[in-house]
Parts: C-alpha cells; sequence; structure tokens
C-alpha cells in the first residue's frame, strides 16, 4: 500500500486538469488512485520484478538443469542404457514444463503491463491475448509431458490407432473368422469323401474276394 501511496489531492487535481467536468463529482466524492510522477515507487518495484523475471528466474532454471543434467552423467553407470534414457526423458519434460509459465504467463503479463504504463494502442488485445495464454498453459504442460515421456507417447498412440483404425481391425478379425469356418466346412467335406472313398473300396474287395 505504501509502495503506491498517492494523496488524494493530487490525484484529484490532476484528474480534473484533464477531465474538468468531473469537479462535481470529485468534491463530494472520496478519490483514490495511482500517479507514477507523485511517487514512482511503484515503478522502481516493477524494474525490479523485470529484471528477475528475465534475469533471475532464467539463471535459476537453466542452472537446476545442468546440475540435475551433471549428476545423471555423474550416476551414468550405475544406470542401465534405458534407465538413463528415461531419465533424460523425463528431465527434458521438467525443463519444458519449467520454461512454459514463464513464456505463456510472466512475460505476457509484463508486456501488458509495460504497455499500459506507455498506453500502448489495442492494449484489450495484449490482453485478451495473455488470458488465452495463460488458460491454455495447463493444456500445454500436460500435452508436453505426453509426448515427451516414451510410456504416455506409446498409450498415447495406441489410443489414437485404436480410436482412428479400429473398425479396420474389426472388419480384419471377422474376415478371419469367416475364413477358419469355411477352413474347416472345407476339411470336414474332405474327410467325409475319404471316408465314402474307404467304405467303398472295402466293399468293392469284399465283393470280388466273394
Amino acid at each position: 500500500m505504501h509502495l503506491s501511496y498517492v494523496p488524494s489531492d493530487v490525484i484529484r487535481n490532476k484528474t480534473l486538469q484533464k477531465f474538468p467536468q468531473l469537479a462535481p463529482v470529485l468534491e463530494s466524492e472520496a478519490v483514490f488512485g495511482y500517479d507514477i510522477e507523485a511517487n514512482p515507487m511503484l515503478l522502481y518495484f516493477f524494474i525490479v520484478v523485470v529484471v528477475f523475471i528475465f534475469l533471475g528466474i532464467p539463471f535459476i532454471q537453466i542452472g537446476s538443469i545442468l546440475t540435475i543434467l551433471y549428476r545423471l552423467k555423474q550416476m551414468k553407470s550405475i544406470f542401465s542404457q534405458r534407465t538413463y534414457k528415461l531419465h533424460l526423458n523425463l528431465l527434458l519434460a521438467l525443463s519444458v514444463q519449467i520454461f512454459l509459465p514463464q513464456f505463456m504467463i510472466l512475460i505476457p503479463d509484463v508486456i501488458l503491463v509495460f504497455g499500459a504504463w506507455k498506453k500502448w494502442s489495442n492494449t484489450n488485445i495484449i490482453a485478451e491475448t495473455n488470458l488465452m495464454l495463460c488458460t491454455f498453459h495447463s493444456v500445454f504442460d500436460n500435452f508436453a509431458m505426453m509426448l515427451i515421456i516414451a510410456p504416455y507417447r506409446k498409450a498415447l498412440s495406441r489410443i489414437l490407432k485404436k480410436s482412428i483404425f479400429g473398425k479396420y481391425e474389426i472388419h480384419i478379425t471377422i474376415h478371419k473368422k469367416e475364413a477358419t469356418v469355411a477352413d474347416i466346412n472345407t476339411h470336414s467335406v474332405q474327410n467325409s469323401n475319404s471316408t465314402y472313398s474307404n467304405s467303398h473300396r472295402r466293399q468293392t474287395a469284399s465283393s470280388v474276394h466273394y
């Protein structure tokens, strides 16, 4: 509160300079607001936050990723090749999840505040875009995990294949079953013909012997 405190008289006078028609309203109503010329402390705080977002947070993120990668390389001889690859995939997925909030939430919000401060035109479009990015963050977060982690990616691939090509698999299975039944019927007919031929031969041999 103290960072953004501006006396009400200053706000009233500056408002009346731009909008003198509001004098009857401002005389009877309480006035509060912020003016950067009267109290620049909030601007300094914003600059510190921007520096921390663009320099401090990436330094911590990249340092953490490199430290984990270094530890994995040290322990590579303990893991099997498949386990080591799974750890690398997990590290890649976590790295993407770490950087997504910065590019989809923090940086767009900083741009929005900076644009409002500099009185850019169409800041409402920037605000709506930021809202959409914040909304889609969780979607991209989970989607990145499913694509990078091998078991999740394979499971997703199987689900998509079944949903897209499921009908064709059913037709192939039915066709195989019909072919199997036909083969059984053919085999039964052949066996009956063979039995009839053998019995006919026995009767003929008996007649000749008689």
